[in-house]
């Protein structure tokens, strides 16, 4: 005969297996009643990111070529990419849409072209994964060696965006920030090459950010609670990067609140380049370590004080669902925990090595381009700029670009410095990513 207690414990490991089955089921049940729909590429303004929009609007050479190059591989990293809510396939085209209403409906379908509004009807969640590609670089230096290559860096970064459609709301994000620095003989790369290369960057950023996407819905459900975070600001404190960006001085008494700090770049100015690389590139780090990242106001291309509503210009594949634009909410006050980029750089310095001769060049020394990228984390209550935020970590790392320096020609010019920094920047965001990780709970 089983004792009292015996027969307890059975009662208990019965009720939690069925709970577990329930639960199970239920998950299950609700990621049946989930679905994903493709709504493309795309961006924020003609002035925000003009190379992207001339390209996807057919005004430059090889557009059409590139445009074409881009969707394909975006489209195939999505329909690759397992996305753990839903266990439908993403719907790419009204085509796509018609056989899941088919499945769902059976015989009393019969419509050929369904909308989103049928899929609301429908579904209990439907959600539109888009990626924006939210900032740009090409940025040209003559060589710094003689009889040196010309160098050009390319820079852009991506956010992939899960939008619900019904409240115009991100449900979840990921950016990504992906760079190359080419170096071509006897002049600049012709327009067509740069383009090239630029899309090589568009592409590979997409792809990274749709990665990071799928990672971070594999470790959070729909319905659970998990802060978001948003860069509000850039700070540049110091002479030394203020001098060779045209960054105005740091005004620490004009702060109005975490989410109104005092502009130092004026628009279309060269440091532009600089307030939205550091932007991107904490907005990036924060993706890699697990964040759930908001669109980031710091630089000024997300979101305007004016309206609380960023209008995403979309580049459809043929017969989808989305319209040609998606008007979102973009608030920094929504996310929880707000973040401020600071950056300031090191005098470079030149170490010299033994006097060595490679490619038929004589080296004699390396230098040294130092870039310190601190994050300052503070946490509001959502829906909150206002109130006094409370600090909860500083994360801080440091990235080096080295290049080699020959005797006499220490000296660089404006564009070439300018193009080191930056390198040194992009350095610092694999360090930036650990320190996120072992100080910023989740």
């Amino acid at each position: 005969m089983r004792s009292p207690i015996t027969s307890l414990i059975g009662c208990i490991l019965c009720a939690a297996c069925l709970f577990t089955t329930l639960v199970g089921c239920s998950s299950k049940a609700d990621a049946q009643d989930r679905i994903m729909i493709y709504g493309g590429m795309g961006y924020l303004s003609e002035h925000a990111q003009p190379i992207f929009h001339a390209l996807f609007r057919g005004r430059l050479p090889l557009g059409g070529k590139i445009r074409r190059d881009l969707e394909m591989s975006l489209r195939k990293t999505v329909s690759e990419t397992p996305l753990a809510w839903s266990e439908a396939p993403i719907v790419f085209d009204h085509e796509d849409a018609n056989q899941l209403m088919k499945s769902r409906r059976g015989a009393s379908w019969n419509y050929l072209r369904p909308t989103i509004v049928d899929l609301l009807e429908e579904f209990d969640n439907v959600y539109v994964l888009s990626v924006v590609i939210d900032f740009e670089l090409v940025l040209e230096s003559p060589p710094h060696l003689p009889d040196g290559p010309h160098a050009t860096l390319y820079a852009a970064s991506a956010t992939a965006l899960l939008i619900n459609p019904d409240g115009n709301e991100i449900v979840f994000a990921a950016n990504h920030v992906s760079s190359y620095t080419g170096a071509t003989d006897g002049g600049f790369p012709s327009r067509e090459t740069k383009l090239t290369l630029l899309a090589e960057v568009y592409k590979i950023a997409a792809a990274h950010a749709v990665q990071k996407l799928a990672r971070g819905m594999v470790n959070n459900e729909p319905n659970d609670t998990f802060d978001r975070f948003t860069v509000t600001g850039t700070i540049f404190p110091a002479p030394l990067v203020q001098n060779l960006f045209g960054l105005s001085p740091w005004r620490a008494n004009d702060v109005r609140s975490i989410c109104d700090l005092p502009r130092q770049c004026a628009p279309g100015n060269i440091c532009q380049e600089m307030v939205g690389l550091v932007t991107s590139l904490a907005a990036s780090s924060l993706s890699d370590a697990g964040k759930l990242v908001l669109p980031s106001e710091g630089s000024d291309l997300w979101a305007r004080r004016s309206t609380d509503l960023v209008t995403l210009n979309l580049v459809q594949p043929e017969n989808g669902l989305v319209g040609e634009t998606l008007q979102l909410t973009a608030k920094p006050e929504d996310a929880e925990v707000k973040v401020i980029a600071e950056t300031w750089l090191e005098e470079p310095s030149v170490v010299p090595t033994t006097k060595k001769t490679v490619d038929q060049r004589v080296w004699s020394g390396a230098r040294h381009d130092h870039a310190h990228v601190r994050l300052h984390l503070y946490n509001t209550d959502a829906f909150d700029c206002a109130a006094s935020p409370r600090r909860i970590g500083v994360v801080q790392a440091q990235g080096v670009r080295q290049s080699h320096v020959v005797s006499g020609y220490e000296k660089l010019d404006l564009s070439v410095q300018r193009l080191f920094t930056l390198g040194s920047v992009i350095e610092s965001r694999v360090q930036l990513t650990k320190e996120i990780r072992r100080h910023v709970p989740d």
